[in-house]
């Protein structure tokens, strides 16, 4: 794909480059059999000539194709009047294809190779099949828009690779156009020009050719739903693709001859079972599953891809959702109160302590606002210089009823760990634990060799009941499975509450911005 959207010209959006470059190798070789003959694949100069022929005929209707249906969709944008729009828009491609039809009959006369000369005939049976294609190709832009306009937000049809049952409204509005395409399209590569001039030979073929559609139709939805819950994944699409059409191919093959002896035991339609007559099946049928396999697979591999994106904006709003509050959780209007109550009473009695006390609050709330647009991981060095300002506010307000140890045994600023670890869990311990100045609460903190964060605390706990599983720490067990996919472990003997953090690489700092 990265390919393809590398040649894809600027004039075209990504849904029409890939279904021009998917429809050309079709109509290309099927207009010059159909001007020319078996010819066309039996002379090589007749060969190359038509094709390179074909090739700018096709990419000069697509241009004039392609802005004639913009008009259209600029005069007519709403999707309430669907009608009105697609009678207008075969009106104008219909115009068109009568104008380039007389144009491409021209142009093939004036080059000897093809030996097709200029009639109104051959005009008008052009233009009979032009007509076809133009309905399918109005169908399918009408059913695109309707799919973008209707569902822009809808999930995958098949989010866990499972099958819904029945069609959706696409897939009956896909079979309602390709069974309108390929029924004339069999009939006159194997009936030939009887099948419009009879119409009882009209009527026989079709029934034949849609008879022997919906047996192809059921197998191949099955088969192409199965490669769907093999691979469901969108970076799947070529194996799924793959699959698709492997398995497809020789249920095809099987079915086109039952529609063979089909049409040759109605005697009206004089079709031979004869392996001349069932190479044409055959290349509509293959011609079949490509296309049925392609349409499939783009629209699937469309649904999960805008599916992928909702959720991922999902996931962006509930992040920043969870900053947001946790910022808020941060700025505690509980600690910024004490805060200034005791700086209140610091200013009367120790003016020096006050004016540090001001520096490490303002330190304190500095980091925090810092946090909001900082990395999902920071150094343990930041987290203990923080820590360090946010032991001294506390201190100032318990006195000696707290210690803070610091045990180093690597350099910090090589370990990483998610921001405010440290504050949420001495926070733990100050909110489990009794705080008294004879019965002081120890708080450890070690980095171990290893890159391993250990932190313990002496236990005596309060009278007052709270949970046994805080809040905080599961919070913060949650962060570190988010961030690293790795657990913390807590151990309680009774005597110590201690946690293990453990080391989470550098790398991640970079993977989960």
């Amino acid at each position: 794909m990265n390919l393809v959207e590398r040649v894809r010209p600027c004039f075209f959006s990504k849904s029409e480059w890939i279904y021009h470059l998917l429809m050309m190798p079709v109509l290309a070789p099927l207009g010059n059999y159909f001007f020319i003959g078996p010819r066309y694949a039996t002379d090589r100069t007749t060969f190359v000539s038509a094709t390179l022929l074909v090739i700018g005929l096709y990419w000069l209707s697509v241009v004039l194709m392609t802005l004639a249906v913009r008009c259209v969709f600029r005069r007519f944008p709403a999707a309430n009047r669907p009608l009105r729009r697609l009678l207008v828009m075969g009106g104008v491609v219909g115009g068109a294809t009568l104008v380039l039809g007389i144009f491409d009959t021209w142009l093939y006369s004036l080059v000897p190779a093809t030996g097709v000369r200029f009639s109104w005939d051959i005009v008008r049976a052009i233009w009979r099949l032009g007509l076809i294609f133009d309905v399918f190709l109005c169908g399918a832009l009408l059913l695109f828009d309707a799919y973008h306009r209707q569902y822009p937000q809808q999930k995958a049809a098949l989010p866990s690779g499972q099958a819904a049952p029945g069609f959706s409204p696409f897939e009956w509005g896909f079979h309602s156009l390709a069974v309108f395409v390929f029924t004339p399209v069999a009939n006159l590569l194997l009936v030939g020009q009887r099948y419009l001039e009879d119409l009882l030979i009209f009527l026989l073929g079709s029934s034949v050719v849609v008879l022997a559609y919906i047996p192809n139709v059921l197998l191949v939805t099955a088969l192409i739903r199965y490669s769907i819950r093999k691979y469901p994944g969108l970076s799947q699409t070529r194996q799924r693709l793959r699959l698709m059409i492997g398995w497809s191919l020789p249920v095809v093959y099987t079915l086109n001859i039952l529609t063979l002896w089909l049409f040759s035991k109605v005697p009206l339609l004089a079709i031979p079972f004869s392996w001349e007559s069932y190479w044409t099946v055959l290349g509509v049928g293959v011609l079949f599953v490509v296309v049925f396999s392609l349409g499939n697979s783009y629209f699937y591999a469309l649904q999960r891809w805008q599916t992928e994106e909702i959720e991922n904006e999902a996931l962006k709003k509930n992040t920043l959702r969870r900053r947001f509050e946790d910022l808020k959780g941060r700025v505690n209007p509980h600690f910024l109160f004490n805060s200034l109550n005791s700086l209140s009473s610091l200013i009367a009695e120790d003016r020096p302590c006050a004016e540090r006390f001001v520096d490490e609050l303002a330190k304190v709330y500095r980091y925090l606002l810092h946090l909001n647009t900082s990395e999902p991981l920071t150094t343990l060095d930041r987290e203990l210089a923080f820590i360090n300002s946010y032991a001294f506010l506390l201190k100032t307000r318990y006195g000696n009823g707290i210690s803070l140890h610091m045990e180093l045994e690597t350099d910090p600023a090589h370990c990483y760990l998610p921001p405010l670890t440290l504050q949420t869990l001495v926070d733990n311990a100050m909110k489990h634990n009794v705080i008294l100045t004879q019965n002081p609460l120890h708080i450890h903190i070690r980095a171990t060799e290893s890159g391993q964060i250990l932190v313990w605390n002496t236990i005596r706990k309060r009278m007052v009941r709270v949970d046994t599983r805080p809040a905080g720490l599961s919070g913060l067990a949650a962060k570190y499975r988010l961030v690293g996919d790795q657990d913390i472990q807590v151990r309680d003997d009774g005597a110590r509450f201690l946690v293990e953090l453990p080391a989470l690489p550098q790398e991640l700092t970079a993977e989960k911005a």
